[in-house]
């Protein structure tokens, strides 16, 4: 049996060799969706390009082999595009990464960046997001605005803390020393769990309904039927005719 310290000892020709990594089998992302935003699915779908080419190892194949499979796998309205593109001297029409600049310069370029910081200027948080939610599309929202990496994260932490419907936290982040984004997430967070376990134990508590004996309604009830009993009474004194009273008198005698 080999000893540990041995192979720590062993040079790396003597040290057995290690499996081969075996790369997941995986697909390219999909066709480019042409509803709704054009802007928000090119970054969707970049995203899941750049992924597969990290995972695949895709950047070690020959550039025609890649803009080939990059073609087939965007869709057939994006290889419009791209037969419409035109390129410069300078650049080279074959190469995966000037074609995807290409292609962002289509899709987001055309957008004007005024009207973006616009939009995310004026979003709040809607009716059910949860705070993971509102702080995930502010930051989508920001790509696209133009925001410097040095002033991203106090942006969008300054759009989070008055976009909250939750006035609890905003007096929270406000009354904390040194706010930064993570803080006014994290904060917000625990507010927003102890709020939903308050509501669940309310909740909880008023289900919980007791009901008491109604004594008082029993004896109410006993006393007023006591009381309008048509049961005679012995003590009761009727009113007697003339001819009665006479006629006791003469017995009487």
């Amino acid at each position: 049996m080999t000893d540990r310290n041995d192979l720590d000892l062993a040079t790396p020709a003597q040290r057995p060799p290690r499996p081969a990594f075996s790369k997941p089998q995986v697909s390219p992302p999909t066709h480019l969706d042409d509803d709704g935003n054009a802007a928000d699915n090119w970054k969707m779908w970049l995203q899941m390009w750049k992924n597969y080419s990290v995972i695949t190892g895709l950047d070690s194949q020959p550039s025609d082999y890649k803009l080939a499979l990059l073609l087939h796998s965007i869709g057939p309205d994006a290889v419009r595009i791209y037969n419409g593109m035109k390129f410069t001297d300078n650049e080279d029409g074959t190469s995966v990464n000037v074609v995807l600049q290409k292609f962002t310069q289509h899709f987001i370029g055309e957008t004007q960046e005024f009207f973006e910081r616009f939009q995310f200027n004026r979003r709040n948080q809607e009716s059910g997001e949860t705070v993971e939610q509102y702080v995930s599309v502010l930051r989508n929202m920001s790509k696209s605005c133009g925001f410097c990496e040095c002033m991203k994260e106090k942006l969008i932490m300054d759009r989070f803390l008055l976009g909250v419907t939750d006035d609890k936290m905003r007096e929270r982040m406000i009354s904390t020393h040194d706010l930064t984004l993570s803080k006014a997430v994290e904060i917000s967070r625990a507010i927003e769990a102890a709020t939903f376990q308050m509501k669940a134990l309310k909740s909880e508590d008023a289900n919980k309904v007791s009901i008491k004996p109604r004594h008082s309604e029993k004896t109410s009830y006993s006393r007023n039927r006591s009381k309008w009993s048509t049961r005679p009474s012995t003590n009761l004194v009727l009113p007697l005719s003339k001819d009665c009273v006479n006629s006791a008198l003469n017995n009487m005698y």
